[in-house]
């Protein structure tokens, strides 16, 4: 690489040369290693924060190498670093914004398919749905039970 290589449109990178970035993403793997071992090694004293703290490390580096934790940081930045730049080389053939948008949009064609209504609902539209099944499946009971007892007694 040479010094006066930079990125020039990326979305976060932009401006900065790609040695300095390669630099700061093996800084943070780095960082990240000792904070996951160390979340891993105090997992039985504090069982939910570790589980947390590791969650959102693995969330961050596991999409570029499923071996990250034990993978020597400078070669993962590397790879990190070679896939940014392959993206900035192919920027001409398509935008940032463009590729967003595609990424976040269903397509033409899965638009016009019979889509999943589990997948479209939030997080609160499935506790709501849940509490209404539940309470639905305890008022059948109660009424089961009701009708059992007017029988038997």
């Amino acid at each position: 690489m040479t010094d006066d290589a930079q990125f020039e449109w990326h979305p976060i990178y932009a401006g900065r040369t790609y040695e300095s970035v390669q630099r700061e993403l093996a800084d943070s793997i780095r960082s990240d290693q000792r904070a996951y071992h160390g979340a891993l090694d105090n997992a039985e004293r504090e069982e939910f924060g570790a589980f947390a703290a590791v969650r959102d490390i693995e969330k961050r580096w596991s999409s570029y190498d499923l071996g990250w934790a034990e993978m020597d940081a400078d070669t993962l930045a590397q790879r990190i670093t070679a896939f940014e730049r392959a993206r900035e080389d192919q920027q001409a053939m398509i935008s940032w914004d463009e590729w967003r948008g595609m990424s976040l949009t269903p397509s033409a064609t899965a638009s016009t398919e019979k889509t999943d209504w589990r997948r479209t609902q939030t997080d609160e539209q499935r506790r709501k749905l849940a509490s209404v099944i539940a309470i639905t499946i305890l008022v059948m009971f109660f009424v089961l039970v009701v009708i059992i007892l007017t029988v038997v007694f």
